[in-house]
């Protein structure tokens, strides 16, 4: 039997452009750029990736054990990872932070959702927004997503993201963020942080990059089942 999740995402002022998937740490700066030009690759046309219902999307894990239905205008999704799903919105203004979720199964028990969140600086340069996702970031543990129990379904609330965990970011001199912006931009994008004493005025900033959601479960015949969802909200303006 399949598994049906439901996410219900309210609206949010966030930005211009969804954020790609972010890569560990390296030792040479790689900055994305997230201006309204870019564009989000789409999924093979011969992998299911999603059908419309009323009020919703179905989006498909590629063993399809696990289908969830998220309340957005038209997604790009990459769903070709088989226990993973990576969602951008195409609307500015939706995020997972404070969403309402619901799963409804009848072959999947015990089932638990968990929330966690990533950080990335960046900087708003000639009219692009930039971050700076290859470089330093900040990752929350796992919370748990509290909710409601019945015998098919579950209603949880999504974890909301308060500003202070919107911003919280590694210690970071100013004189690595400043290299870090020289090796970007050069000379015309460091003269915009020379005054900088935080990251996170003036030019520069430090924002959620991604929203992850951890889902666990049991099938009646014992097998464990984790799946996750990976949000990559709108960035920039």
């Amino acid at each position: 039997m399949k598994t049906f999740l439901y996410l219900c995402l309210p609206v949010f002022l966030a930005a211009c452009q969804s954020a790609q998937p972010a890569t560990h740490e390296k030792d040479t700066l790689s900055v994305e750029n997230v201006s309204a030009d870019s564009a989000v690759a789409e999924p093979d046309e011969e992998t299911p990736v999603s059908s419309r219902e009323t009020g919703g999307i179905n989006i498909h894990y590629p063993d399809e054990a696990l289908v969830f239905t998220c309340y957005l205008t038209d997604p790009h999704v990459d769903n070709t990872n088989p226990d993973t799903i990576f969602i951008h919105p195409s609307e500015l203004t939706e995020t997972l932070s404070g969403a309402a979720l619901r799963i409804r199964s009848d072959s999947v028990t015990n089932i638990t959702v968990e929330q966690s969140h990533q950080t990335v600086a960046g900087i708003s340069y000639q009219g692009e927004t930039n971050v700076f996702h290859q470089w330093k970031y900040y990752r929350s543990g796992w919370q748990k997503v509290f909710g409601g129990e019945g015998e098919f379904l579950w209603s949880y609330q999504c974890n909301e993201i308060s500003k202070e965990e919107n911003e919280r970011f590694p210690e970071v001199t100013m004189e690595e963020w400043k290299a870090a912006v020289g090796n970007f931009g050069g000379e015309s994008a460091l003269e915009l942080v020379k005054n900088n004493k935080s990251i996170n005025e003036n030019a520069s900033f430090i924002t959620t990059y991604a929203i992850y959601l951890r889902i666990t479960g049991k099938k009646k015949d014992g097998t464990s089942v984790t799946k996750y969802v990976v949000f990559y909200p709108a960035i920039g303006c």
